[in-house]
């Protein structure tokens, strides 16, 4: 299915302020980064299909490929590319320029930053849609009870395989790492700090000593008392043999 984009009205059309907002806010992003790479078909030699860039200038061109991929290799950027047309092409000799521009386009969305997202990125826009045309397998006309059910059994794994790289990705970008930070714990003669919510038998947190700074207690363990200067002296005495 083709979707086109409508004619612009005949009349004006006046915006509200959230259309305003978000018409802005998409114009700002397209500034800050560089567009997807489109492709042109160049025909088939020797059996392989020949990329064409479809821009004026072709280094800009090739740095948006590599960025795409998160990576500073054209000849990697080349092999992620015919992997991609993979998605929506079976066929090794045969190029879909339209198809395979929306995959970067979803690709170049994710905004790899190295090599290993470029590769986890392309593997998710694969997952997600062979996902969805399970999907679409299983709602289609005439679908028998047993087509639908393993049609959607083999979606819901390519789902939770898609979140289990959606997971990948954030770790390594460093998102799925949790940090405490505790500042101003004051402990006491005689007091133990506690880690956690404290709560009070009737129910409820336990109320917060006045005085004290709002913040995550640490567990403290009683520290075995210092010997005195005698018991460090004799201590280190040694014993000479035959004595007791």
């Amino acid at each position: 299915m083709k979707s086109t984009r409508s004619k612009a009205p005949t009349k004006p059309c006046r915006r509200t302020p959230v259309e305003e907002a978000a018409v802005e806010a998409n114009l700002e992003r397209r500034r800050k980064r560089i567009k997807p790479p489109k492709i042109a078909s160049g025909g088939v030699k020797d059996g392989q299909p020949q990329v064409v860039a479809d821009h004026p200038d072709p280094v800009v061109w090739q740095t948006a490929l590599e960025q795409t991929f998160g990576t500073v290799s054209y000849d990697a950027a080349s092999l992620l590319v015919t992997s991609a047309n993979g998605i929506v092409q079976p066929d090794p000799g045969k190029l879909e320029p339209v198809a395979l521009n929306a995959i970067l386009g979803l690709i170049h969305g994710i905004n790899p930053t190295d090599e290993i997202e470029g590769m986890l990125a392309s593997q998710m826009v694969g997952l997600h849609r062979a996902s969805m045309d399970c999907m679409r397998r299983a709602q289609l006309a005439g679908q028998t009870f047993e087509g639908r059910e393993m049609n959607l059994k083999h979606a819901a794994k390519l789902s939770r395989c898609f979140a289990s790289q959606v997971e990948a990705l954030n770790r390594h970008r460093g998102k799925g790492q949790q940090k405490v930070t505790v500042e101003h714990v004051h402990v006491h003669d005689g007091g133990q700090a506690i880690v956690g919510n404290v709560e009070n038998p009737g129910g409820g947190s336990a109320p917060k000593s006045e005085g004290q700074p709002h913040a995550k207690q640490i567990a403290h363990a009683p520290q075995p008392a210092m010997p005195s200067q005698i018991e460090a002296e004799r201590a280190t005495v040694p014993v000479t043999g035959g004595q007791g």
